[in-house]
């Protein structure tokens, strides 16, 4: 199962493939035959800038830059999530704390900058607010719950 998941998270990544330094586009995914591949969406170039759209707004032609060291998670209904990282974002490169999600048929930008090396916004201890948001990193960790909370 690690060994799957590290072959579909990879490349949709954008983590460089061994022994070069270029990022994989987005939107790739094994086929359900073994060893292939199936382009779902996002661009079909290395190291490409991400396409940021709307935040909270789905859409076809949204997708994450190029990018590696992001942490990603599952939730309990499948949706994969996509934080931060060292890649691409819509003007450069650098660190990144965009948050994004894939429900399977779309990315949707859902918090952070579309600018890299961002600085977090923390606000008051204790208080939730749509405007926090987490400092540009890359390399973090994370883990899930068993209902898929982060």
């Amino acid at each position: 199962m690690l060994r799957a998941l590290t072959a579909f998270l990879l490349p949709l990544l954008g983590a460089p493939l061994p022994a070069t330094t270029t990022r994989v586009p987005s939107g790739l995914r094994p086929a359900t035959s073994e060893g292939t591949w199936t382009w779902t969406g996002g661009s079909n170039q290395v190291n490409a800038p991400g396409v940021y759209g709307t935040k909270g707004v789905p859409g076809p032609g949204n997708f994450p830059g190029a990018r590696h060291g992001a942490v990603t998670w599952r939730t309990a209904n499948g949706d994969l999530w996509l934080f931060g990282g060292s890649g691409y974002s819509a003007a450069g490169t650098g660190y990144l704390n965009d948050l994004w999600r894939w429900d399977g048929t779309a990315w949707t930008w859902i918090s952070g900058s579309d600018v890299e090396d961002q600085p977090g916004v923390y606000g008051e201890q204790g208080v939730a607010s749509p405007d926090n948001v987490p400092s540009a990193r890359f390399a973090a960790a994370s883990s899930v719950d068993s209902v898929g909370n982060l």
